[in-house]
């Protein structure tokens, strides 16, 4: 197997032509000095794409510029099947006995990165040419921005992005105060802090109350309904759903349990917006193996806040399945679904696909939705139902976008577009006149996400999320 060969971030000018937007007086160099890559987590705002490192000895978060948006390259990168993966990646290392700790897809260009680590040393890879080909990635001097994320000496939990925000949940388990949870808003400032705050979580697997020793440990950003969320599962499984807003404030930081998995521990949780639906994948630790976790879908009404309006969370939190690890009586696949494959680690291709590692160590691609995996989704361009394929573009939106409506077997179809703001308002809509050409001018719309629905014979065809500049 040939050695694997660095593949160098770093920039070719000493004046940068093209700033990364999420960065903001970054510097340059190598950003972990000490100890290994804890977690990551790849995050872009349409244009730019940017690393996020953690290290749990430094108590910080390392914004990293990652050049690496090329588009064209999408079609390319899309992974098919590679077998024998980690002895793959063993042999390229000249390692043996390494963990997969988590899998990222870079949404711009599709390369799939890979953190894998053995005894305290850790190894950032990227895969591309269908997953087949591995770099190292090179960190020894990169433009980056650097956020303390605890102070308290706690570790990393994870980390999700969304609506320009960052948030990072830390702990340590059983041992007094060991809960926090922490938000920065991009673009990310170097040697700032984030602000965060100690959190407790309700636990009726630890005989009810809200527990100051129960990190938050696996979450996702999600927009439902108009409202933002951050959605997730925690150890022993007490599922939650809050609103963002509310971690900025003071005291301990109570989170309410909404559903619960009944036990075990979670390792890593994807929202996705599905056939107008949206649920949490969640792959489960369920029987203290690396490389055989079972993977498990939550429906919508168990994270948009239903059981809190309805008073079925905490003492009243209803239980998804059975101590036997089954899905609990009376439920259907709406409520829970678990799946037979089981997994090494996932990430989120779209939200109709995921990117796997399965137990007998396959790289692939697995449908967990009705569509295939869709290409250029920063642009929003995919095939829809029928013959009729959407191209909304470009996205972000500086004052206007472009609505195009391609290959339409009925050109007598009536269309139309909705869009709405983050909560839940309609702010604009109108018939599209023009299927080749539609121009929608949004230039007085504040600055963030928006909801673009497009209907034609008021059958939805068309439902993504918009980024004013």
């Amino acid at each position: 197997m040939k050695k694997l060969i660095p593949l160098v971030i770093s920039c070719f000018f000493a004046v940068t032509l093209f700033s990364n937007g999420l960065l903001k007086n970054s510097t340059n160099g190598k950003p972990i000095a000490t100890g290994k890559i804890d977690h990551f987590k790849i995050i872009n705002n349409g244009n730019d794409v940017a690393l996020v490192l953690a290290n749990n000895i430094s108590g910080s978060i390392f914004i990293v510029d990652l050049k690496d948006n090329n588009k064209s390259e999408q079609k390319a990168n899309l992974v098919s099947e590679v077998t024998n993966y980690i002895t793959k990646i063993e042999g390229a290392l000249g390692v043996t006995g390494i963990t997969i700790d988590n899998i990222e897809i870079n949404p711009i260009s599709r390369s799939v990165y890979i953190l894998a680590s053995k005894t305290g040393t850790s190894y950032l890879l990227k895969a591309t040419n269908s997953g087949k080909d591995l770099s190292l990635v090179d960190l020894s001097s990169v433009d980056y921005s650097s956020l303390k994320f605890s102070n308290g000496g706690l570790f990393i939990q994870d980390i999700t992005y969304g609506s320009d925000k960052l948030y990072v949940s830390s702990g340590q388990l059983f041992s007094g105060l060991k809960g926090e949870v922490a938000v920065a808003t991009a673009p990310f400032e170097h040697s700032t802090s984030m602000t965060n705050r100690a959190s407790s979580m309700y636990k009726t697997n630890w005989g009810g109350g809200f527990k100051t020793n129960a990190p938050i440990e696996k979450w996702d950003y999600a927009t439902i309904g108009g409202n933002e969320k951050l959605i997730g599962v925690t150890v022993c499984a007490p599922g939650f759903s809050f609103d963002p807003s509310t971690i900025v404030g003071t005291g301990v930081f109570q989170v309410d349990e909404q559903f619960n998995l009944v036990n075990n521990v979670p390792e890593k949780v994807i929202h996705a917006f599905q056939d107008g639906k949206h649920y949490l994948y969640n792959l489960h630790n369920e029987n203290g193996s690396a490389k055989r976790r079972m993977l498990m879908r939550v429906g919508e009404h168990y994270i948009d806040g239903t059981p809190k309006k309805n008073n079925k969370h905490n003492a009243n939190v209803k239980r998804l399945r059975t101590f036997a690890g089954a899905v609990a009586n009376g439920l259907t696949d709406a409520d829970l679904k678990i799946y037979t494959t089981e997994y090494h680690m996932i990430a989120k291709y779209d939200d109709h696909n995921l990117l796997v590692l399965t137990s007998d160590d396959k790289l692939t691609m697995v449908k967990v939705g009705s569509k295939d995996p869709e290409f250029d989704p920063v642009s929003s361009i995919g095939p829809l139902s029928g013959n009729v394929e959407v191209h909304v573009f470009p996205n972000p939106v500086s004052s206007h976008f472009m609505i195009e409506l391609a290959n339409s077997s009925n050109s007598q179809l009536n269309y139309s577009y909705r869009i709405y703001n983050l909560k839940g308002e309609l702010v604009q809509q109108n018939q599209i006149t023009n299927m080749e050409n539609e121009k929608v001018d949004i230039s007085g719309f504040t600055s963030g996400n928006y909801q673009l629905i497009i209907e034609g014979n008021n059958s939805v065809i068309y439902n993504k999320t918009l980024y004013k500049n």
